[in-house]
């Protein structure tokens, strides 16, 4: 492989405000991925960039996502009606 075959395009990373305004969601949406993990990057010193390919990555899984978007909700209302039950807590004297 020489030099020519390669596409650096690909490597060009971007930052977290470009990769809003092109996929078209709010900025702190991207924040959330990248800080759980499902969109993969980097931070250098405070600010996140990602490749191209790892946002062509995020994208594909939140277009799987949508096609089970129904089961998802339903689970996320269950998650949400479901009241939460936290032990009392003793303390001993």
């Amino acid at each position: 492989m020489s030099p020519d075959d390669l596409d650096l395009s690909e490597l060009r990373t971007l930052s977290a405000q470009e990769v809003a305004d092109a996929v078209g969601v709010p900025i702190e949406t991207v924040w959330s991925a990248a800080k759980t993990g499902s969109l993969y990057g980097r931070k250098l010193g405070r600010e996140w960039r990602f490749t191209i390919p790892a946002v062509k990555d995020w994208i594909g899984l939140a277009e799987e996502r949508t096609s089970t978007s129904d089961r998802a909700e339903a689970a996320a209302l269950d998650d949400a009606t479901t009241p939460k039950v936290r032990k009392a807590s003793r303390k001993r004297a």
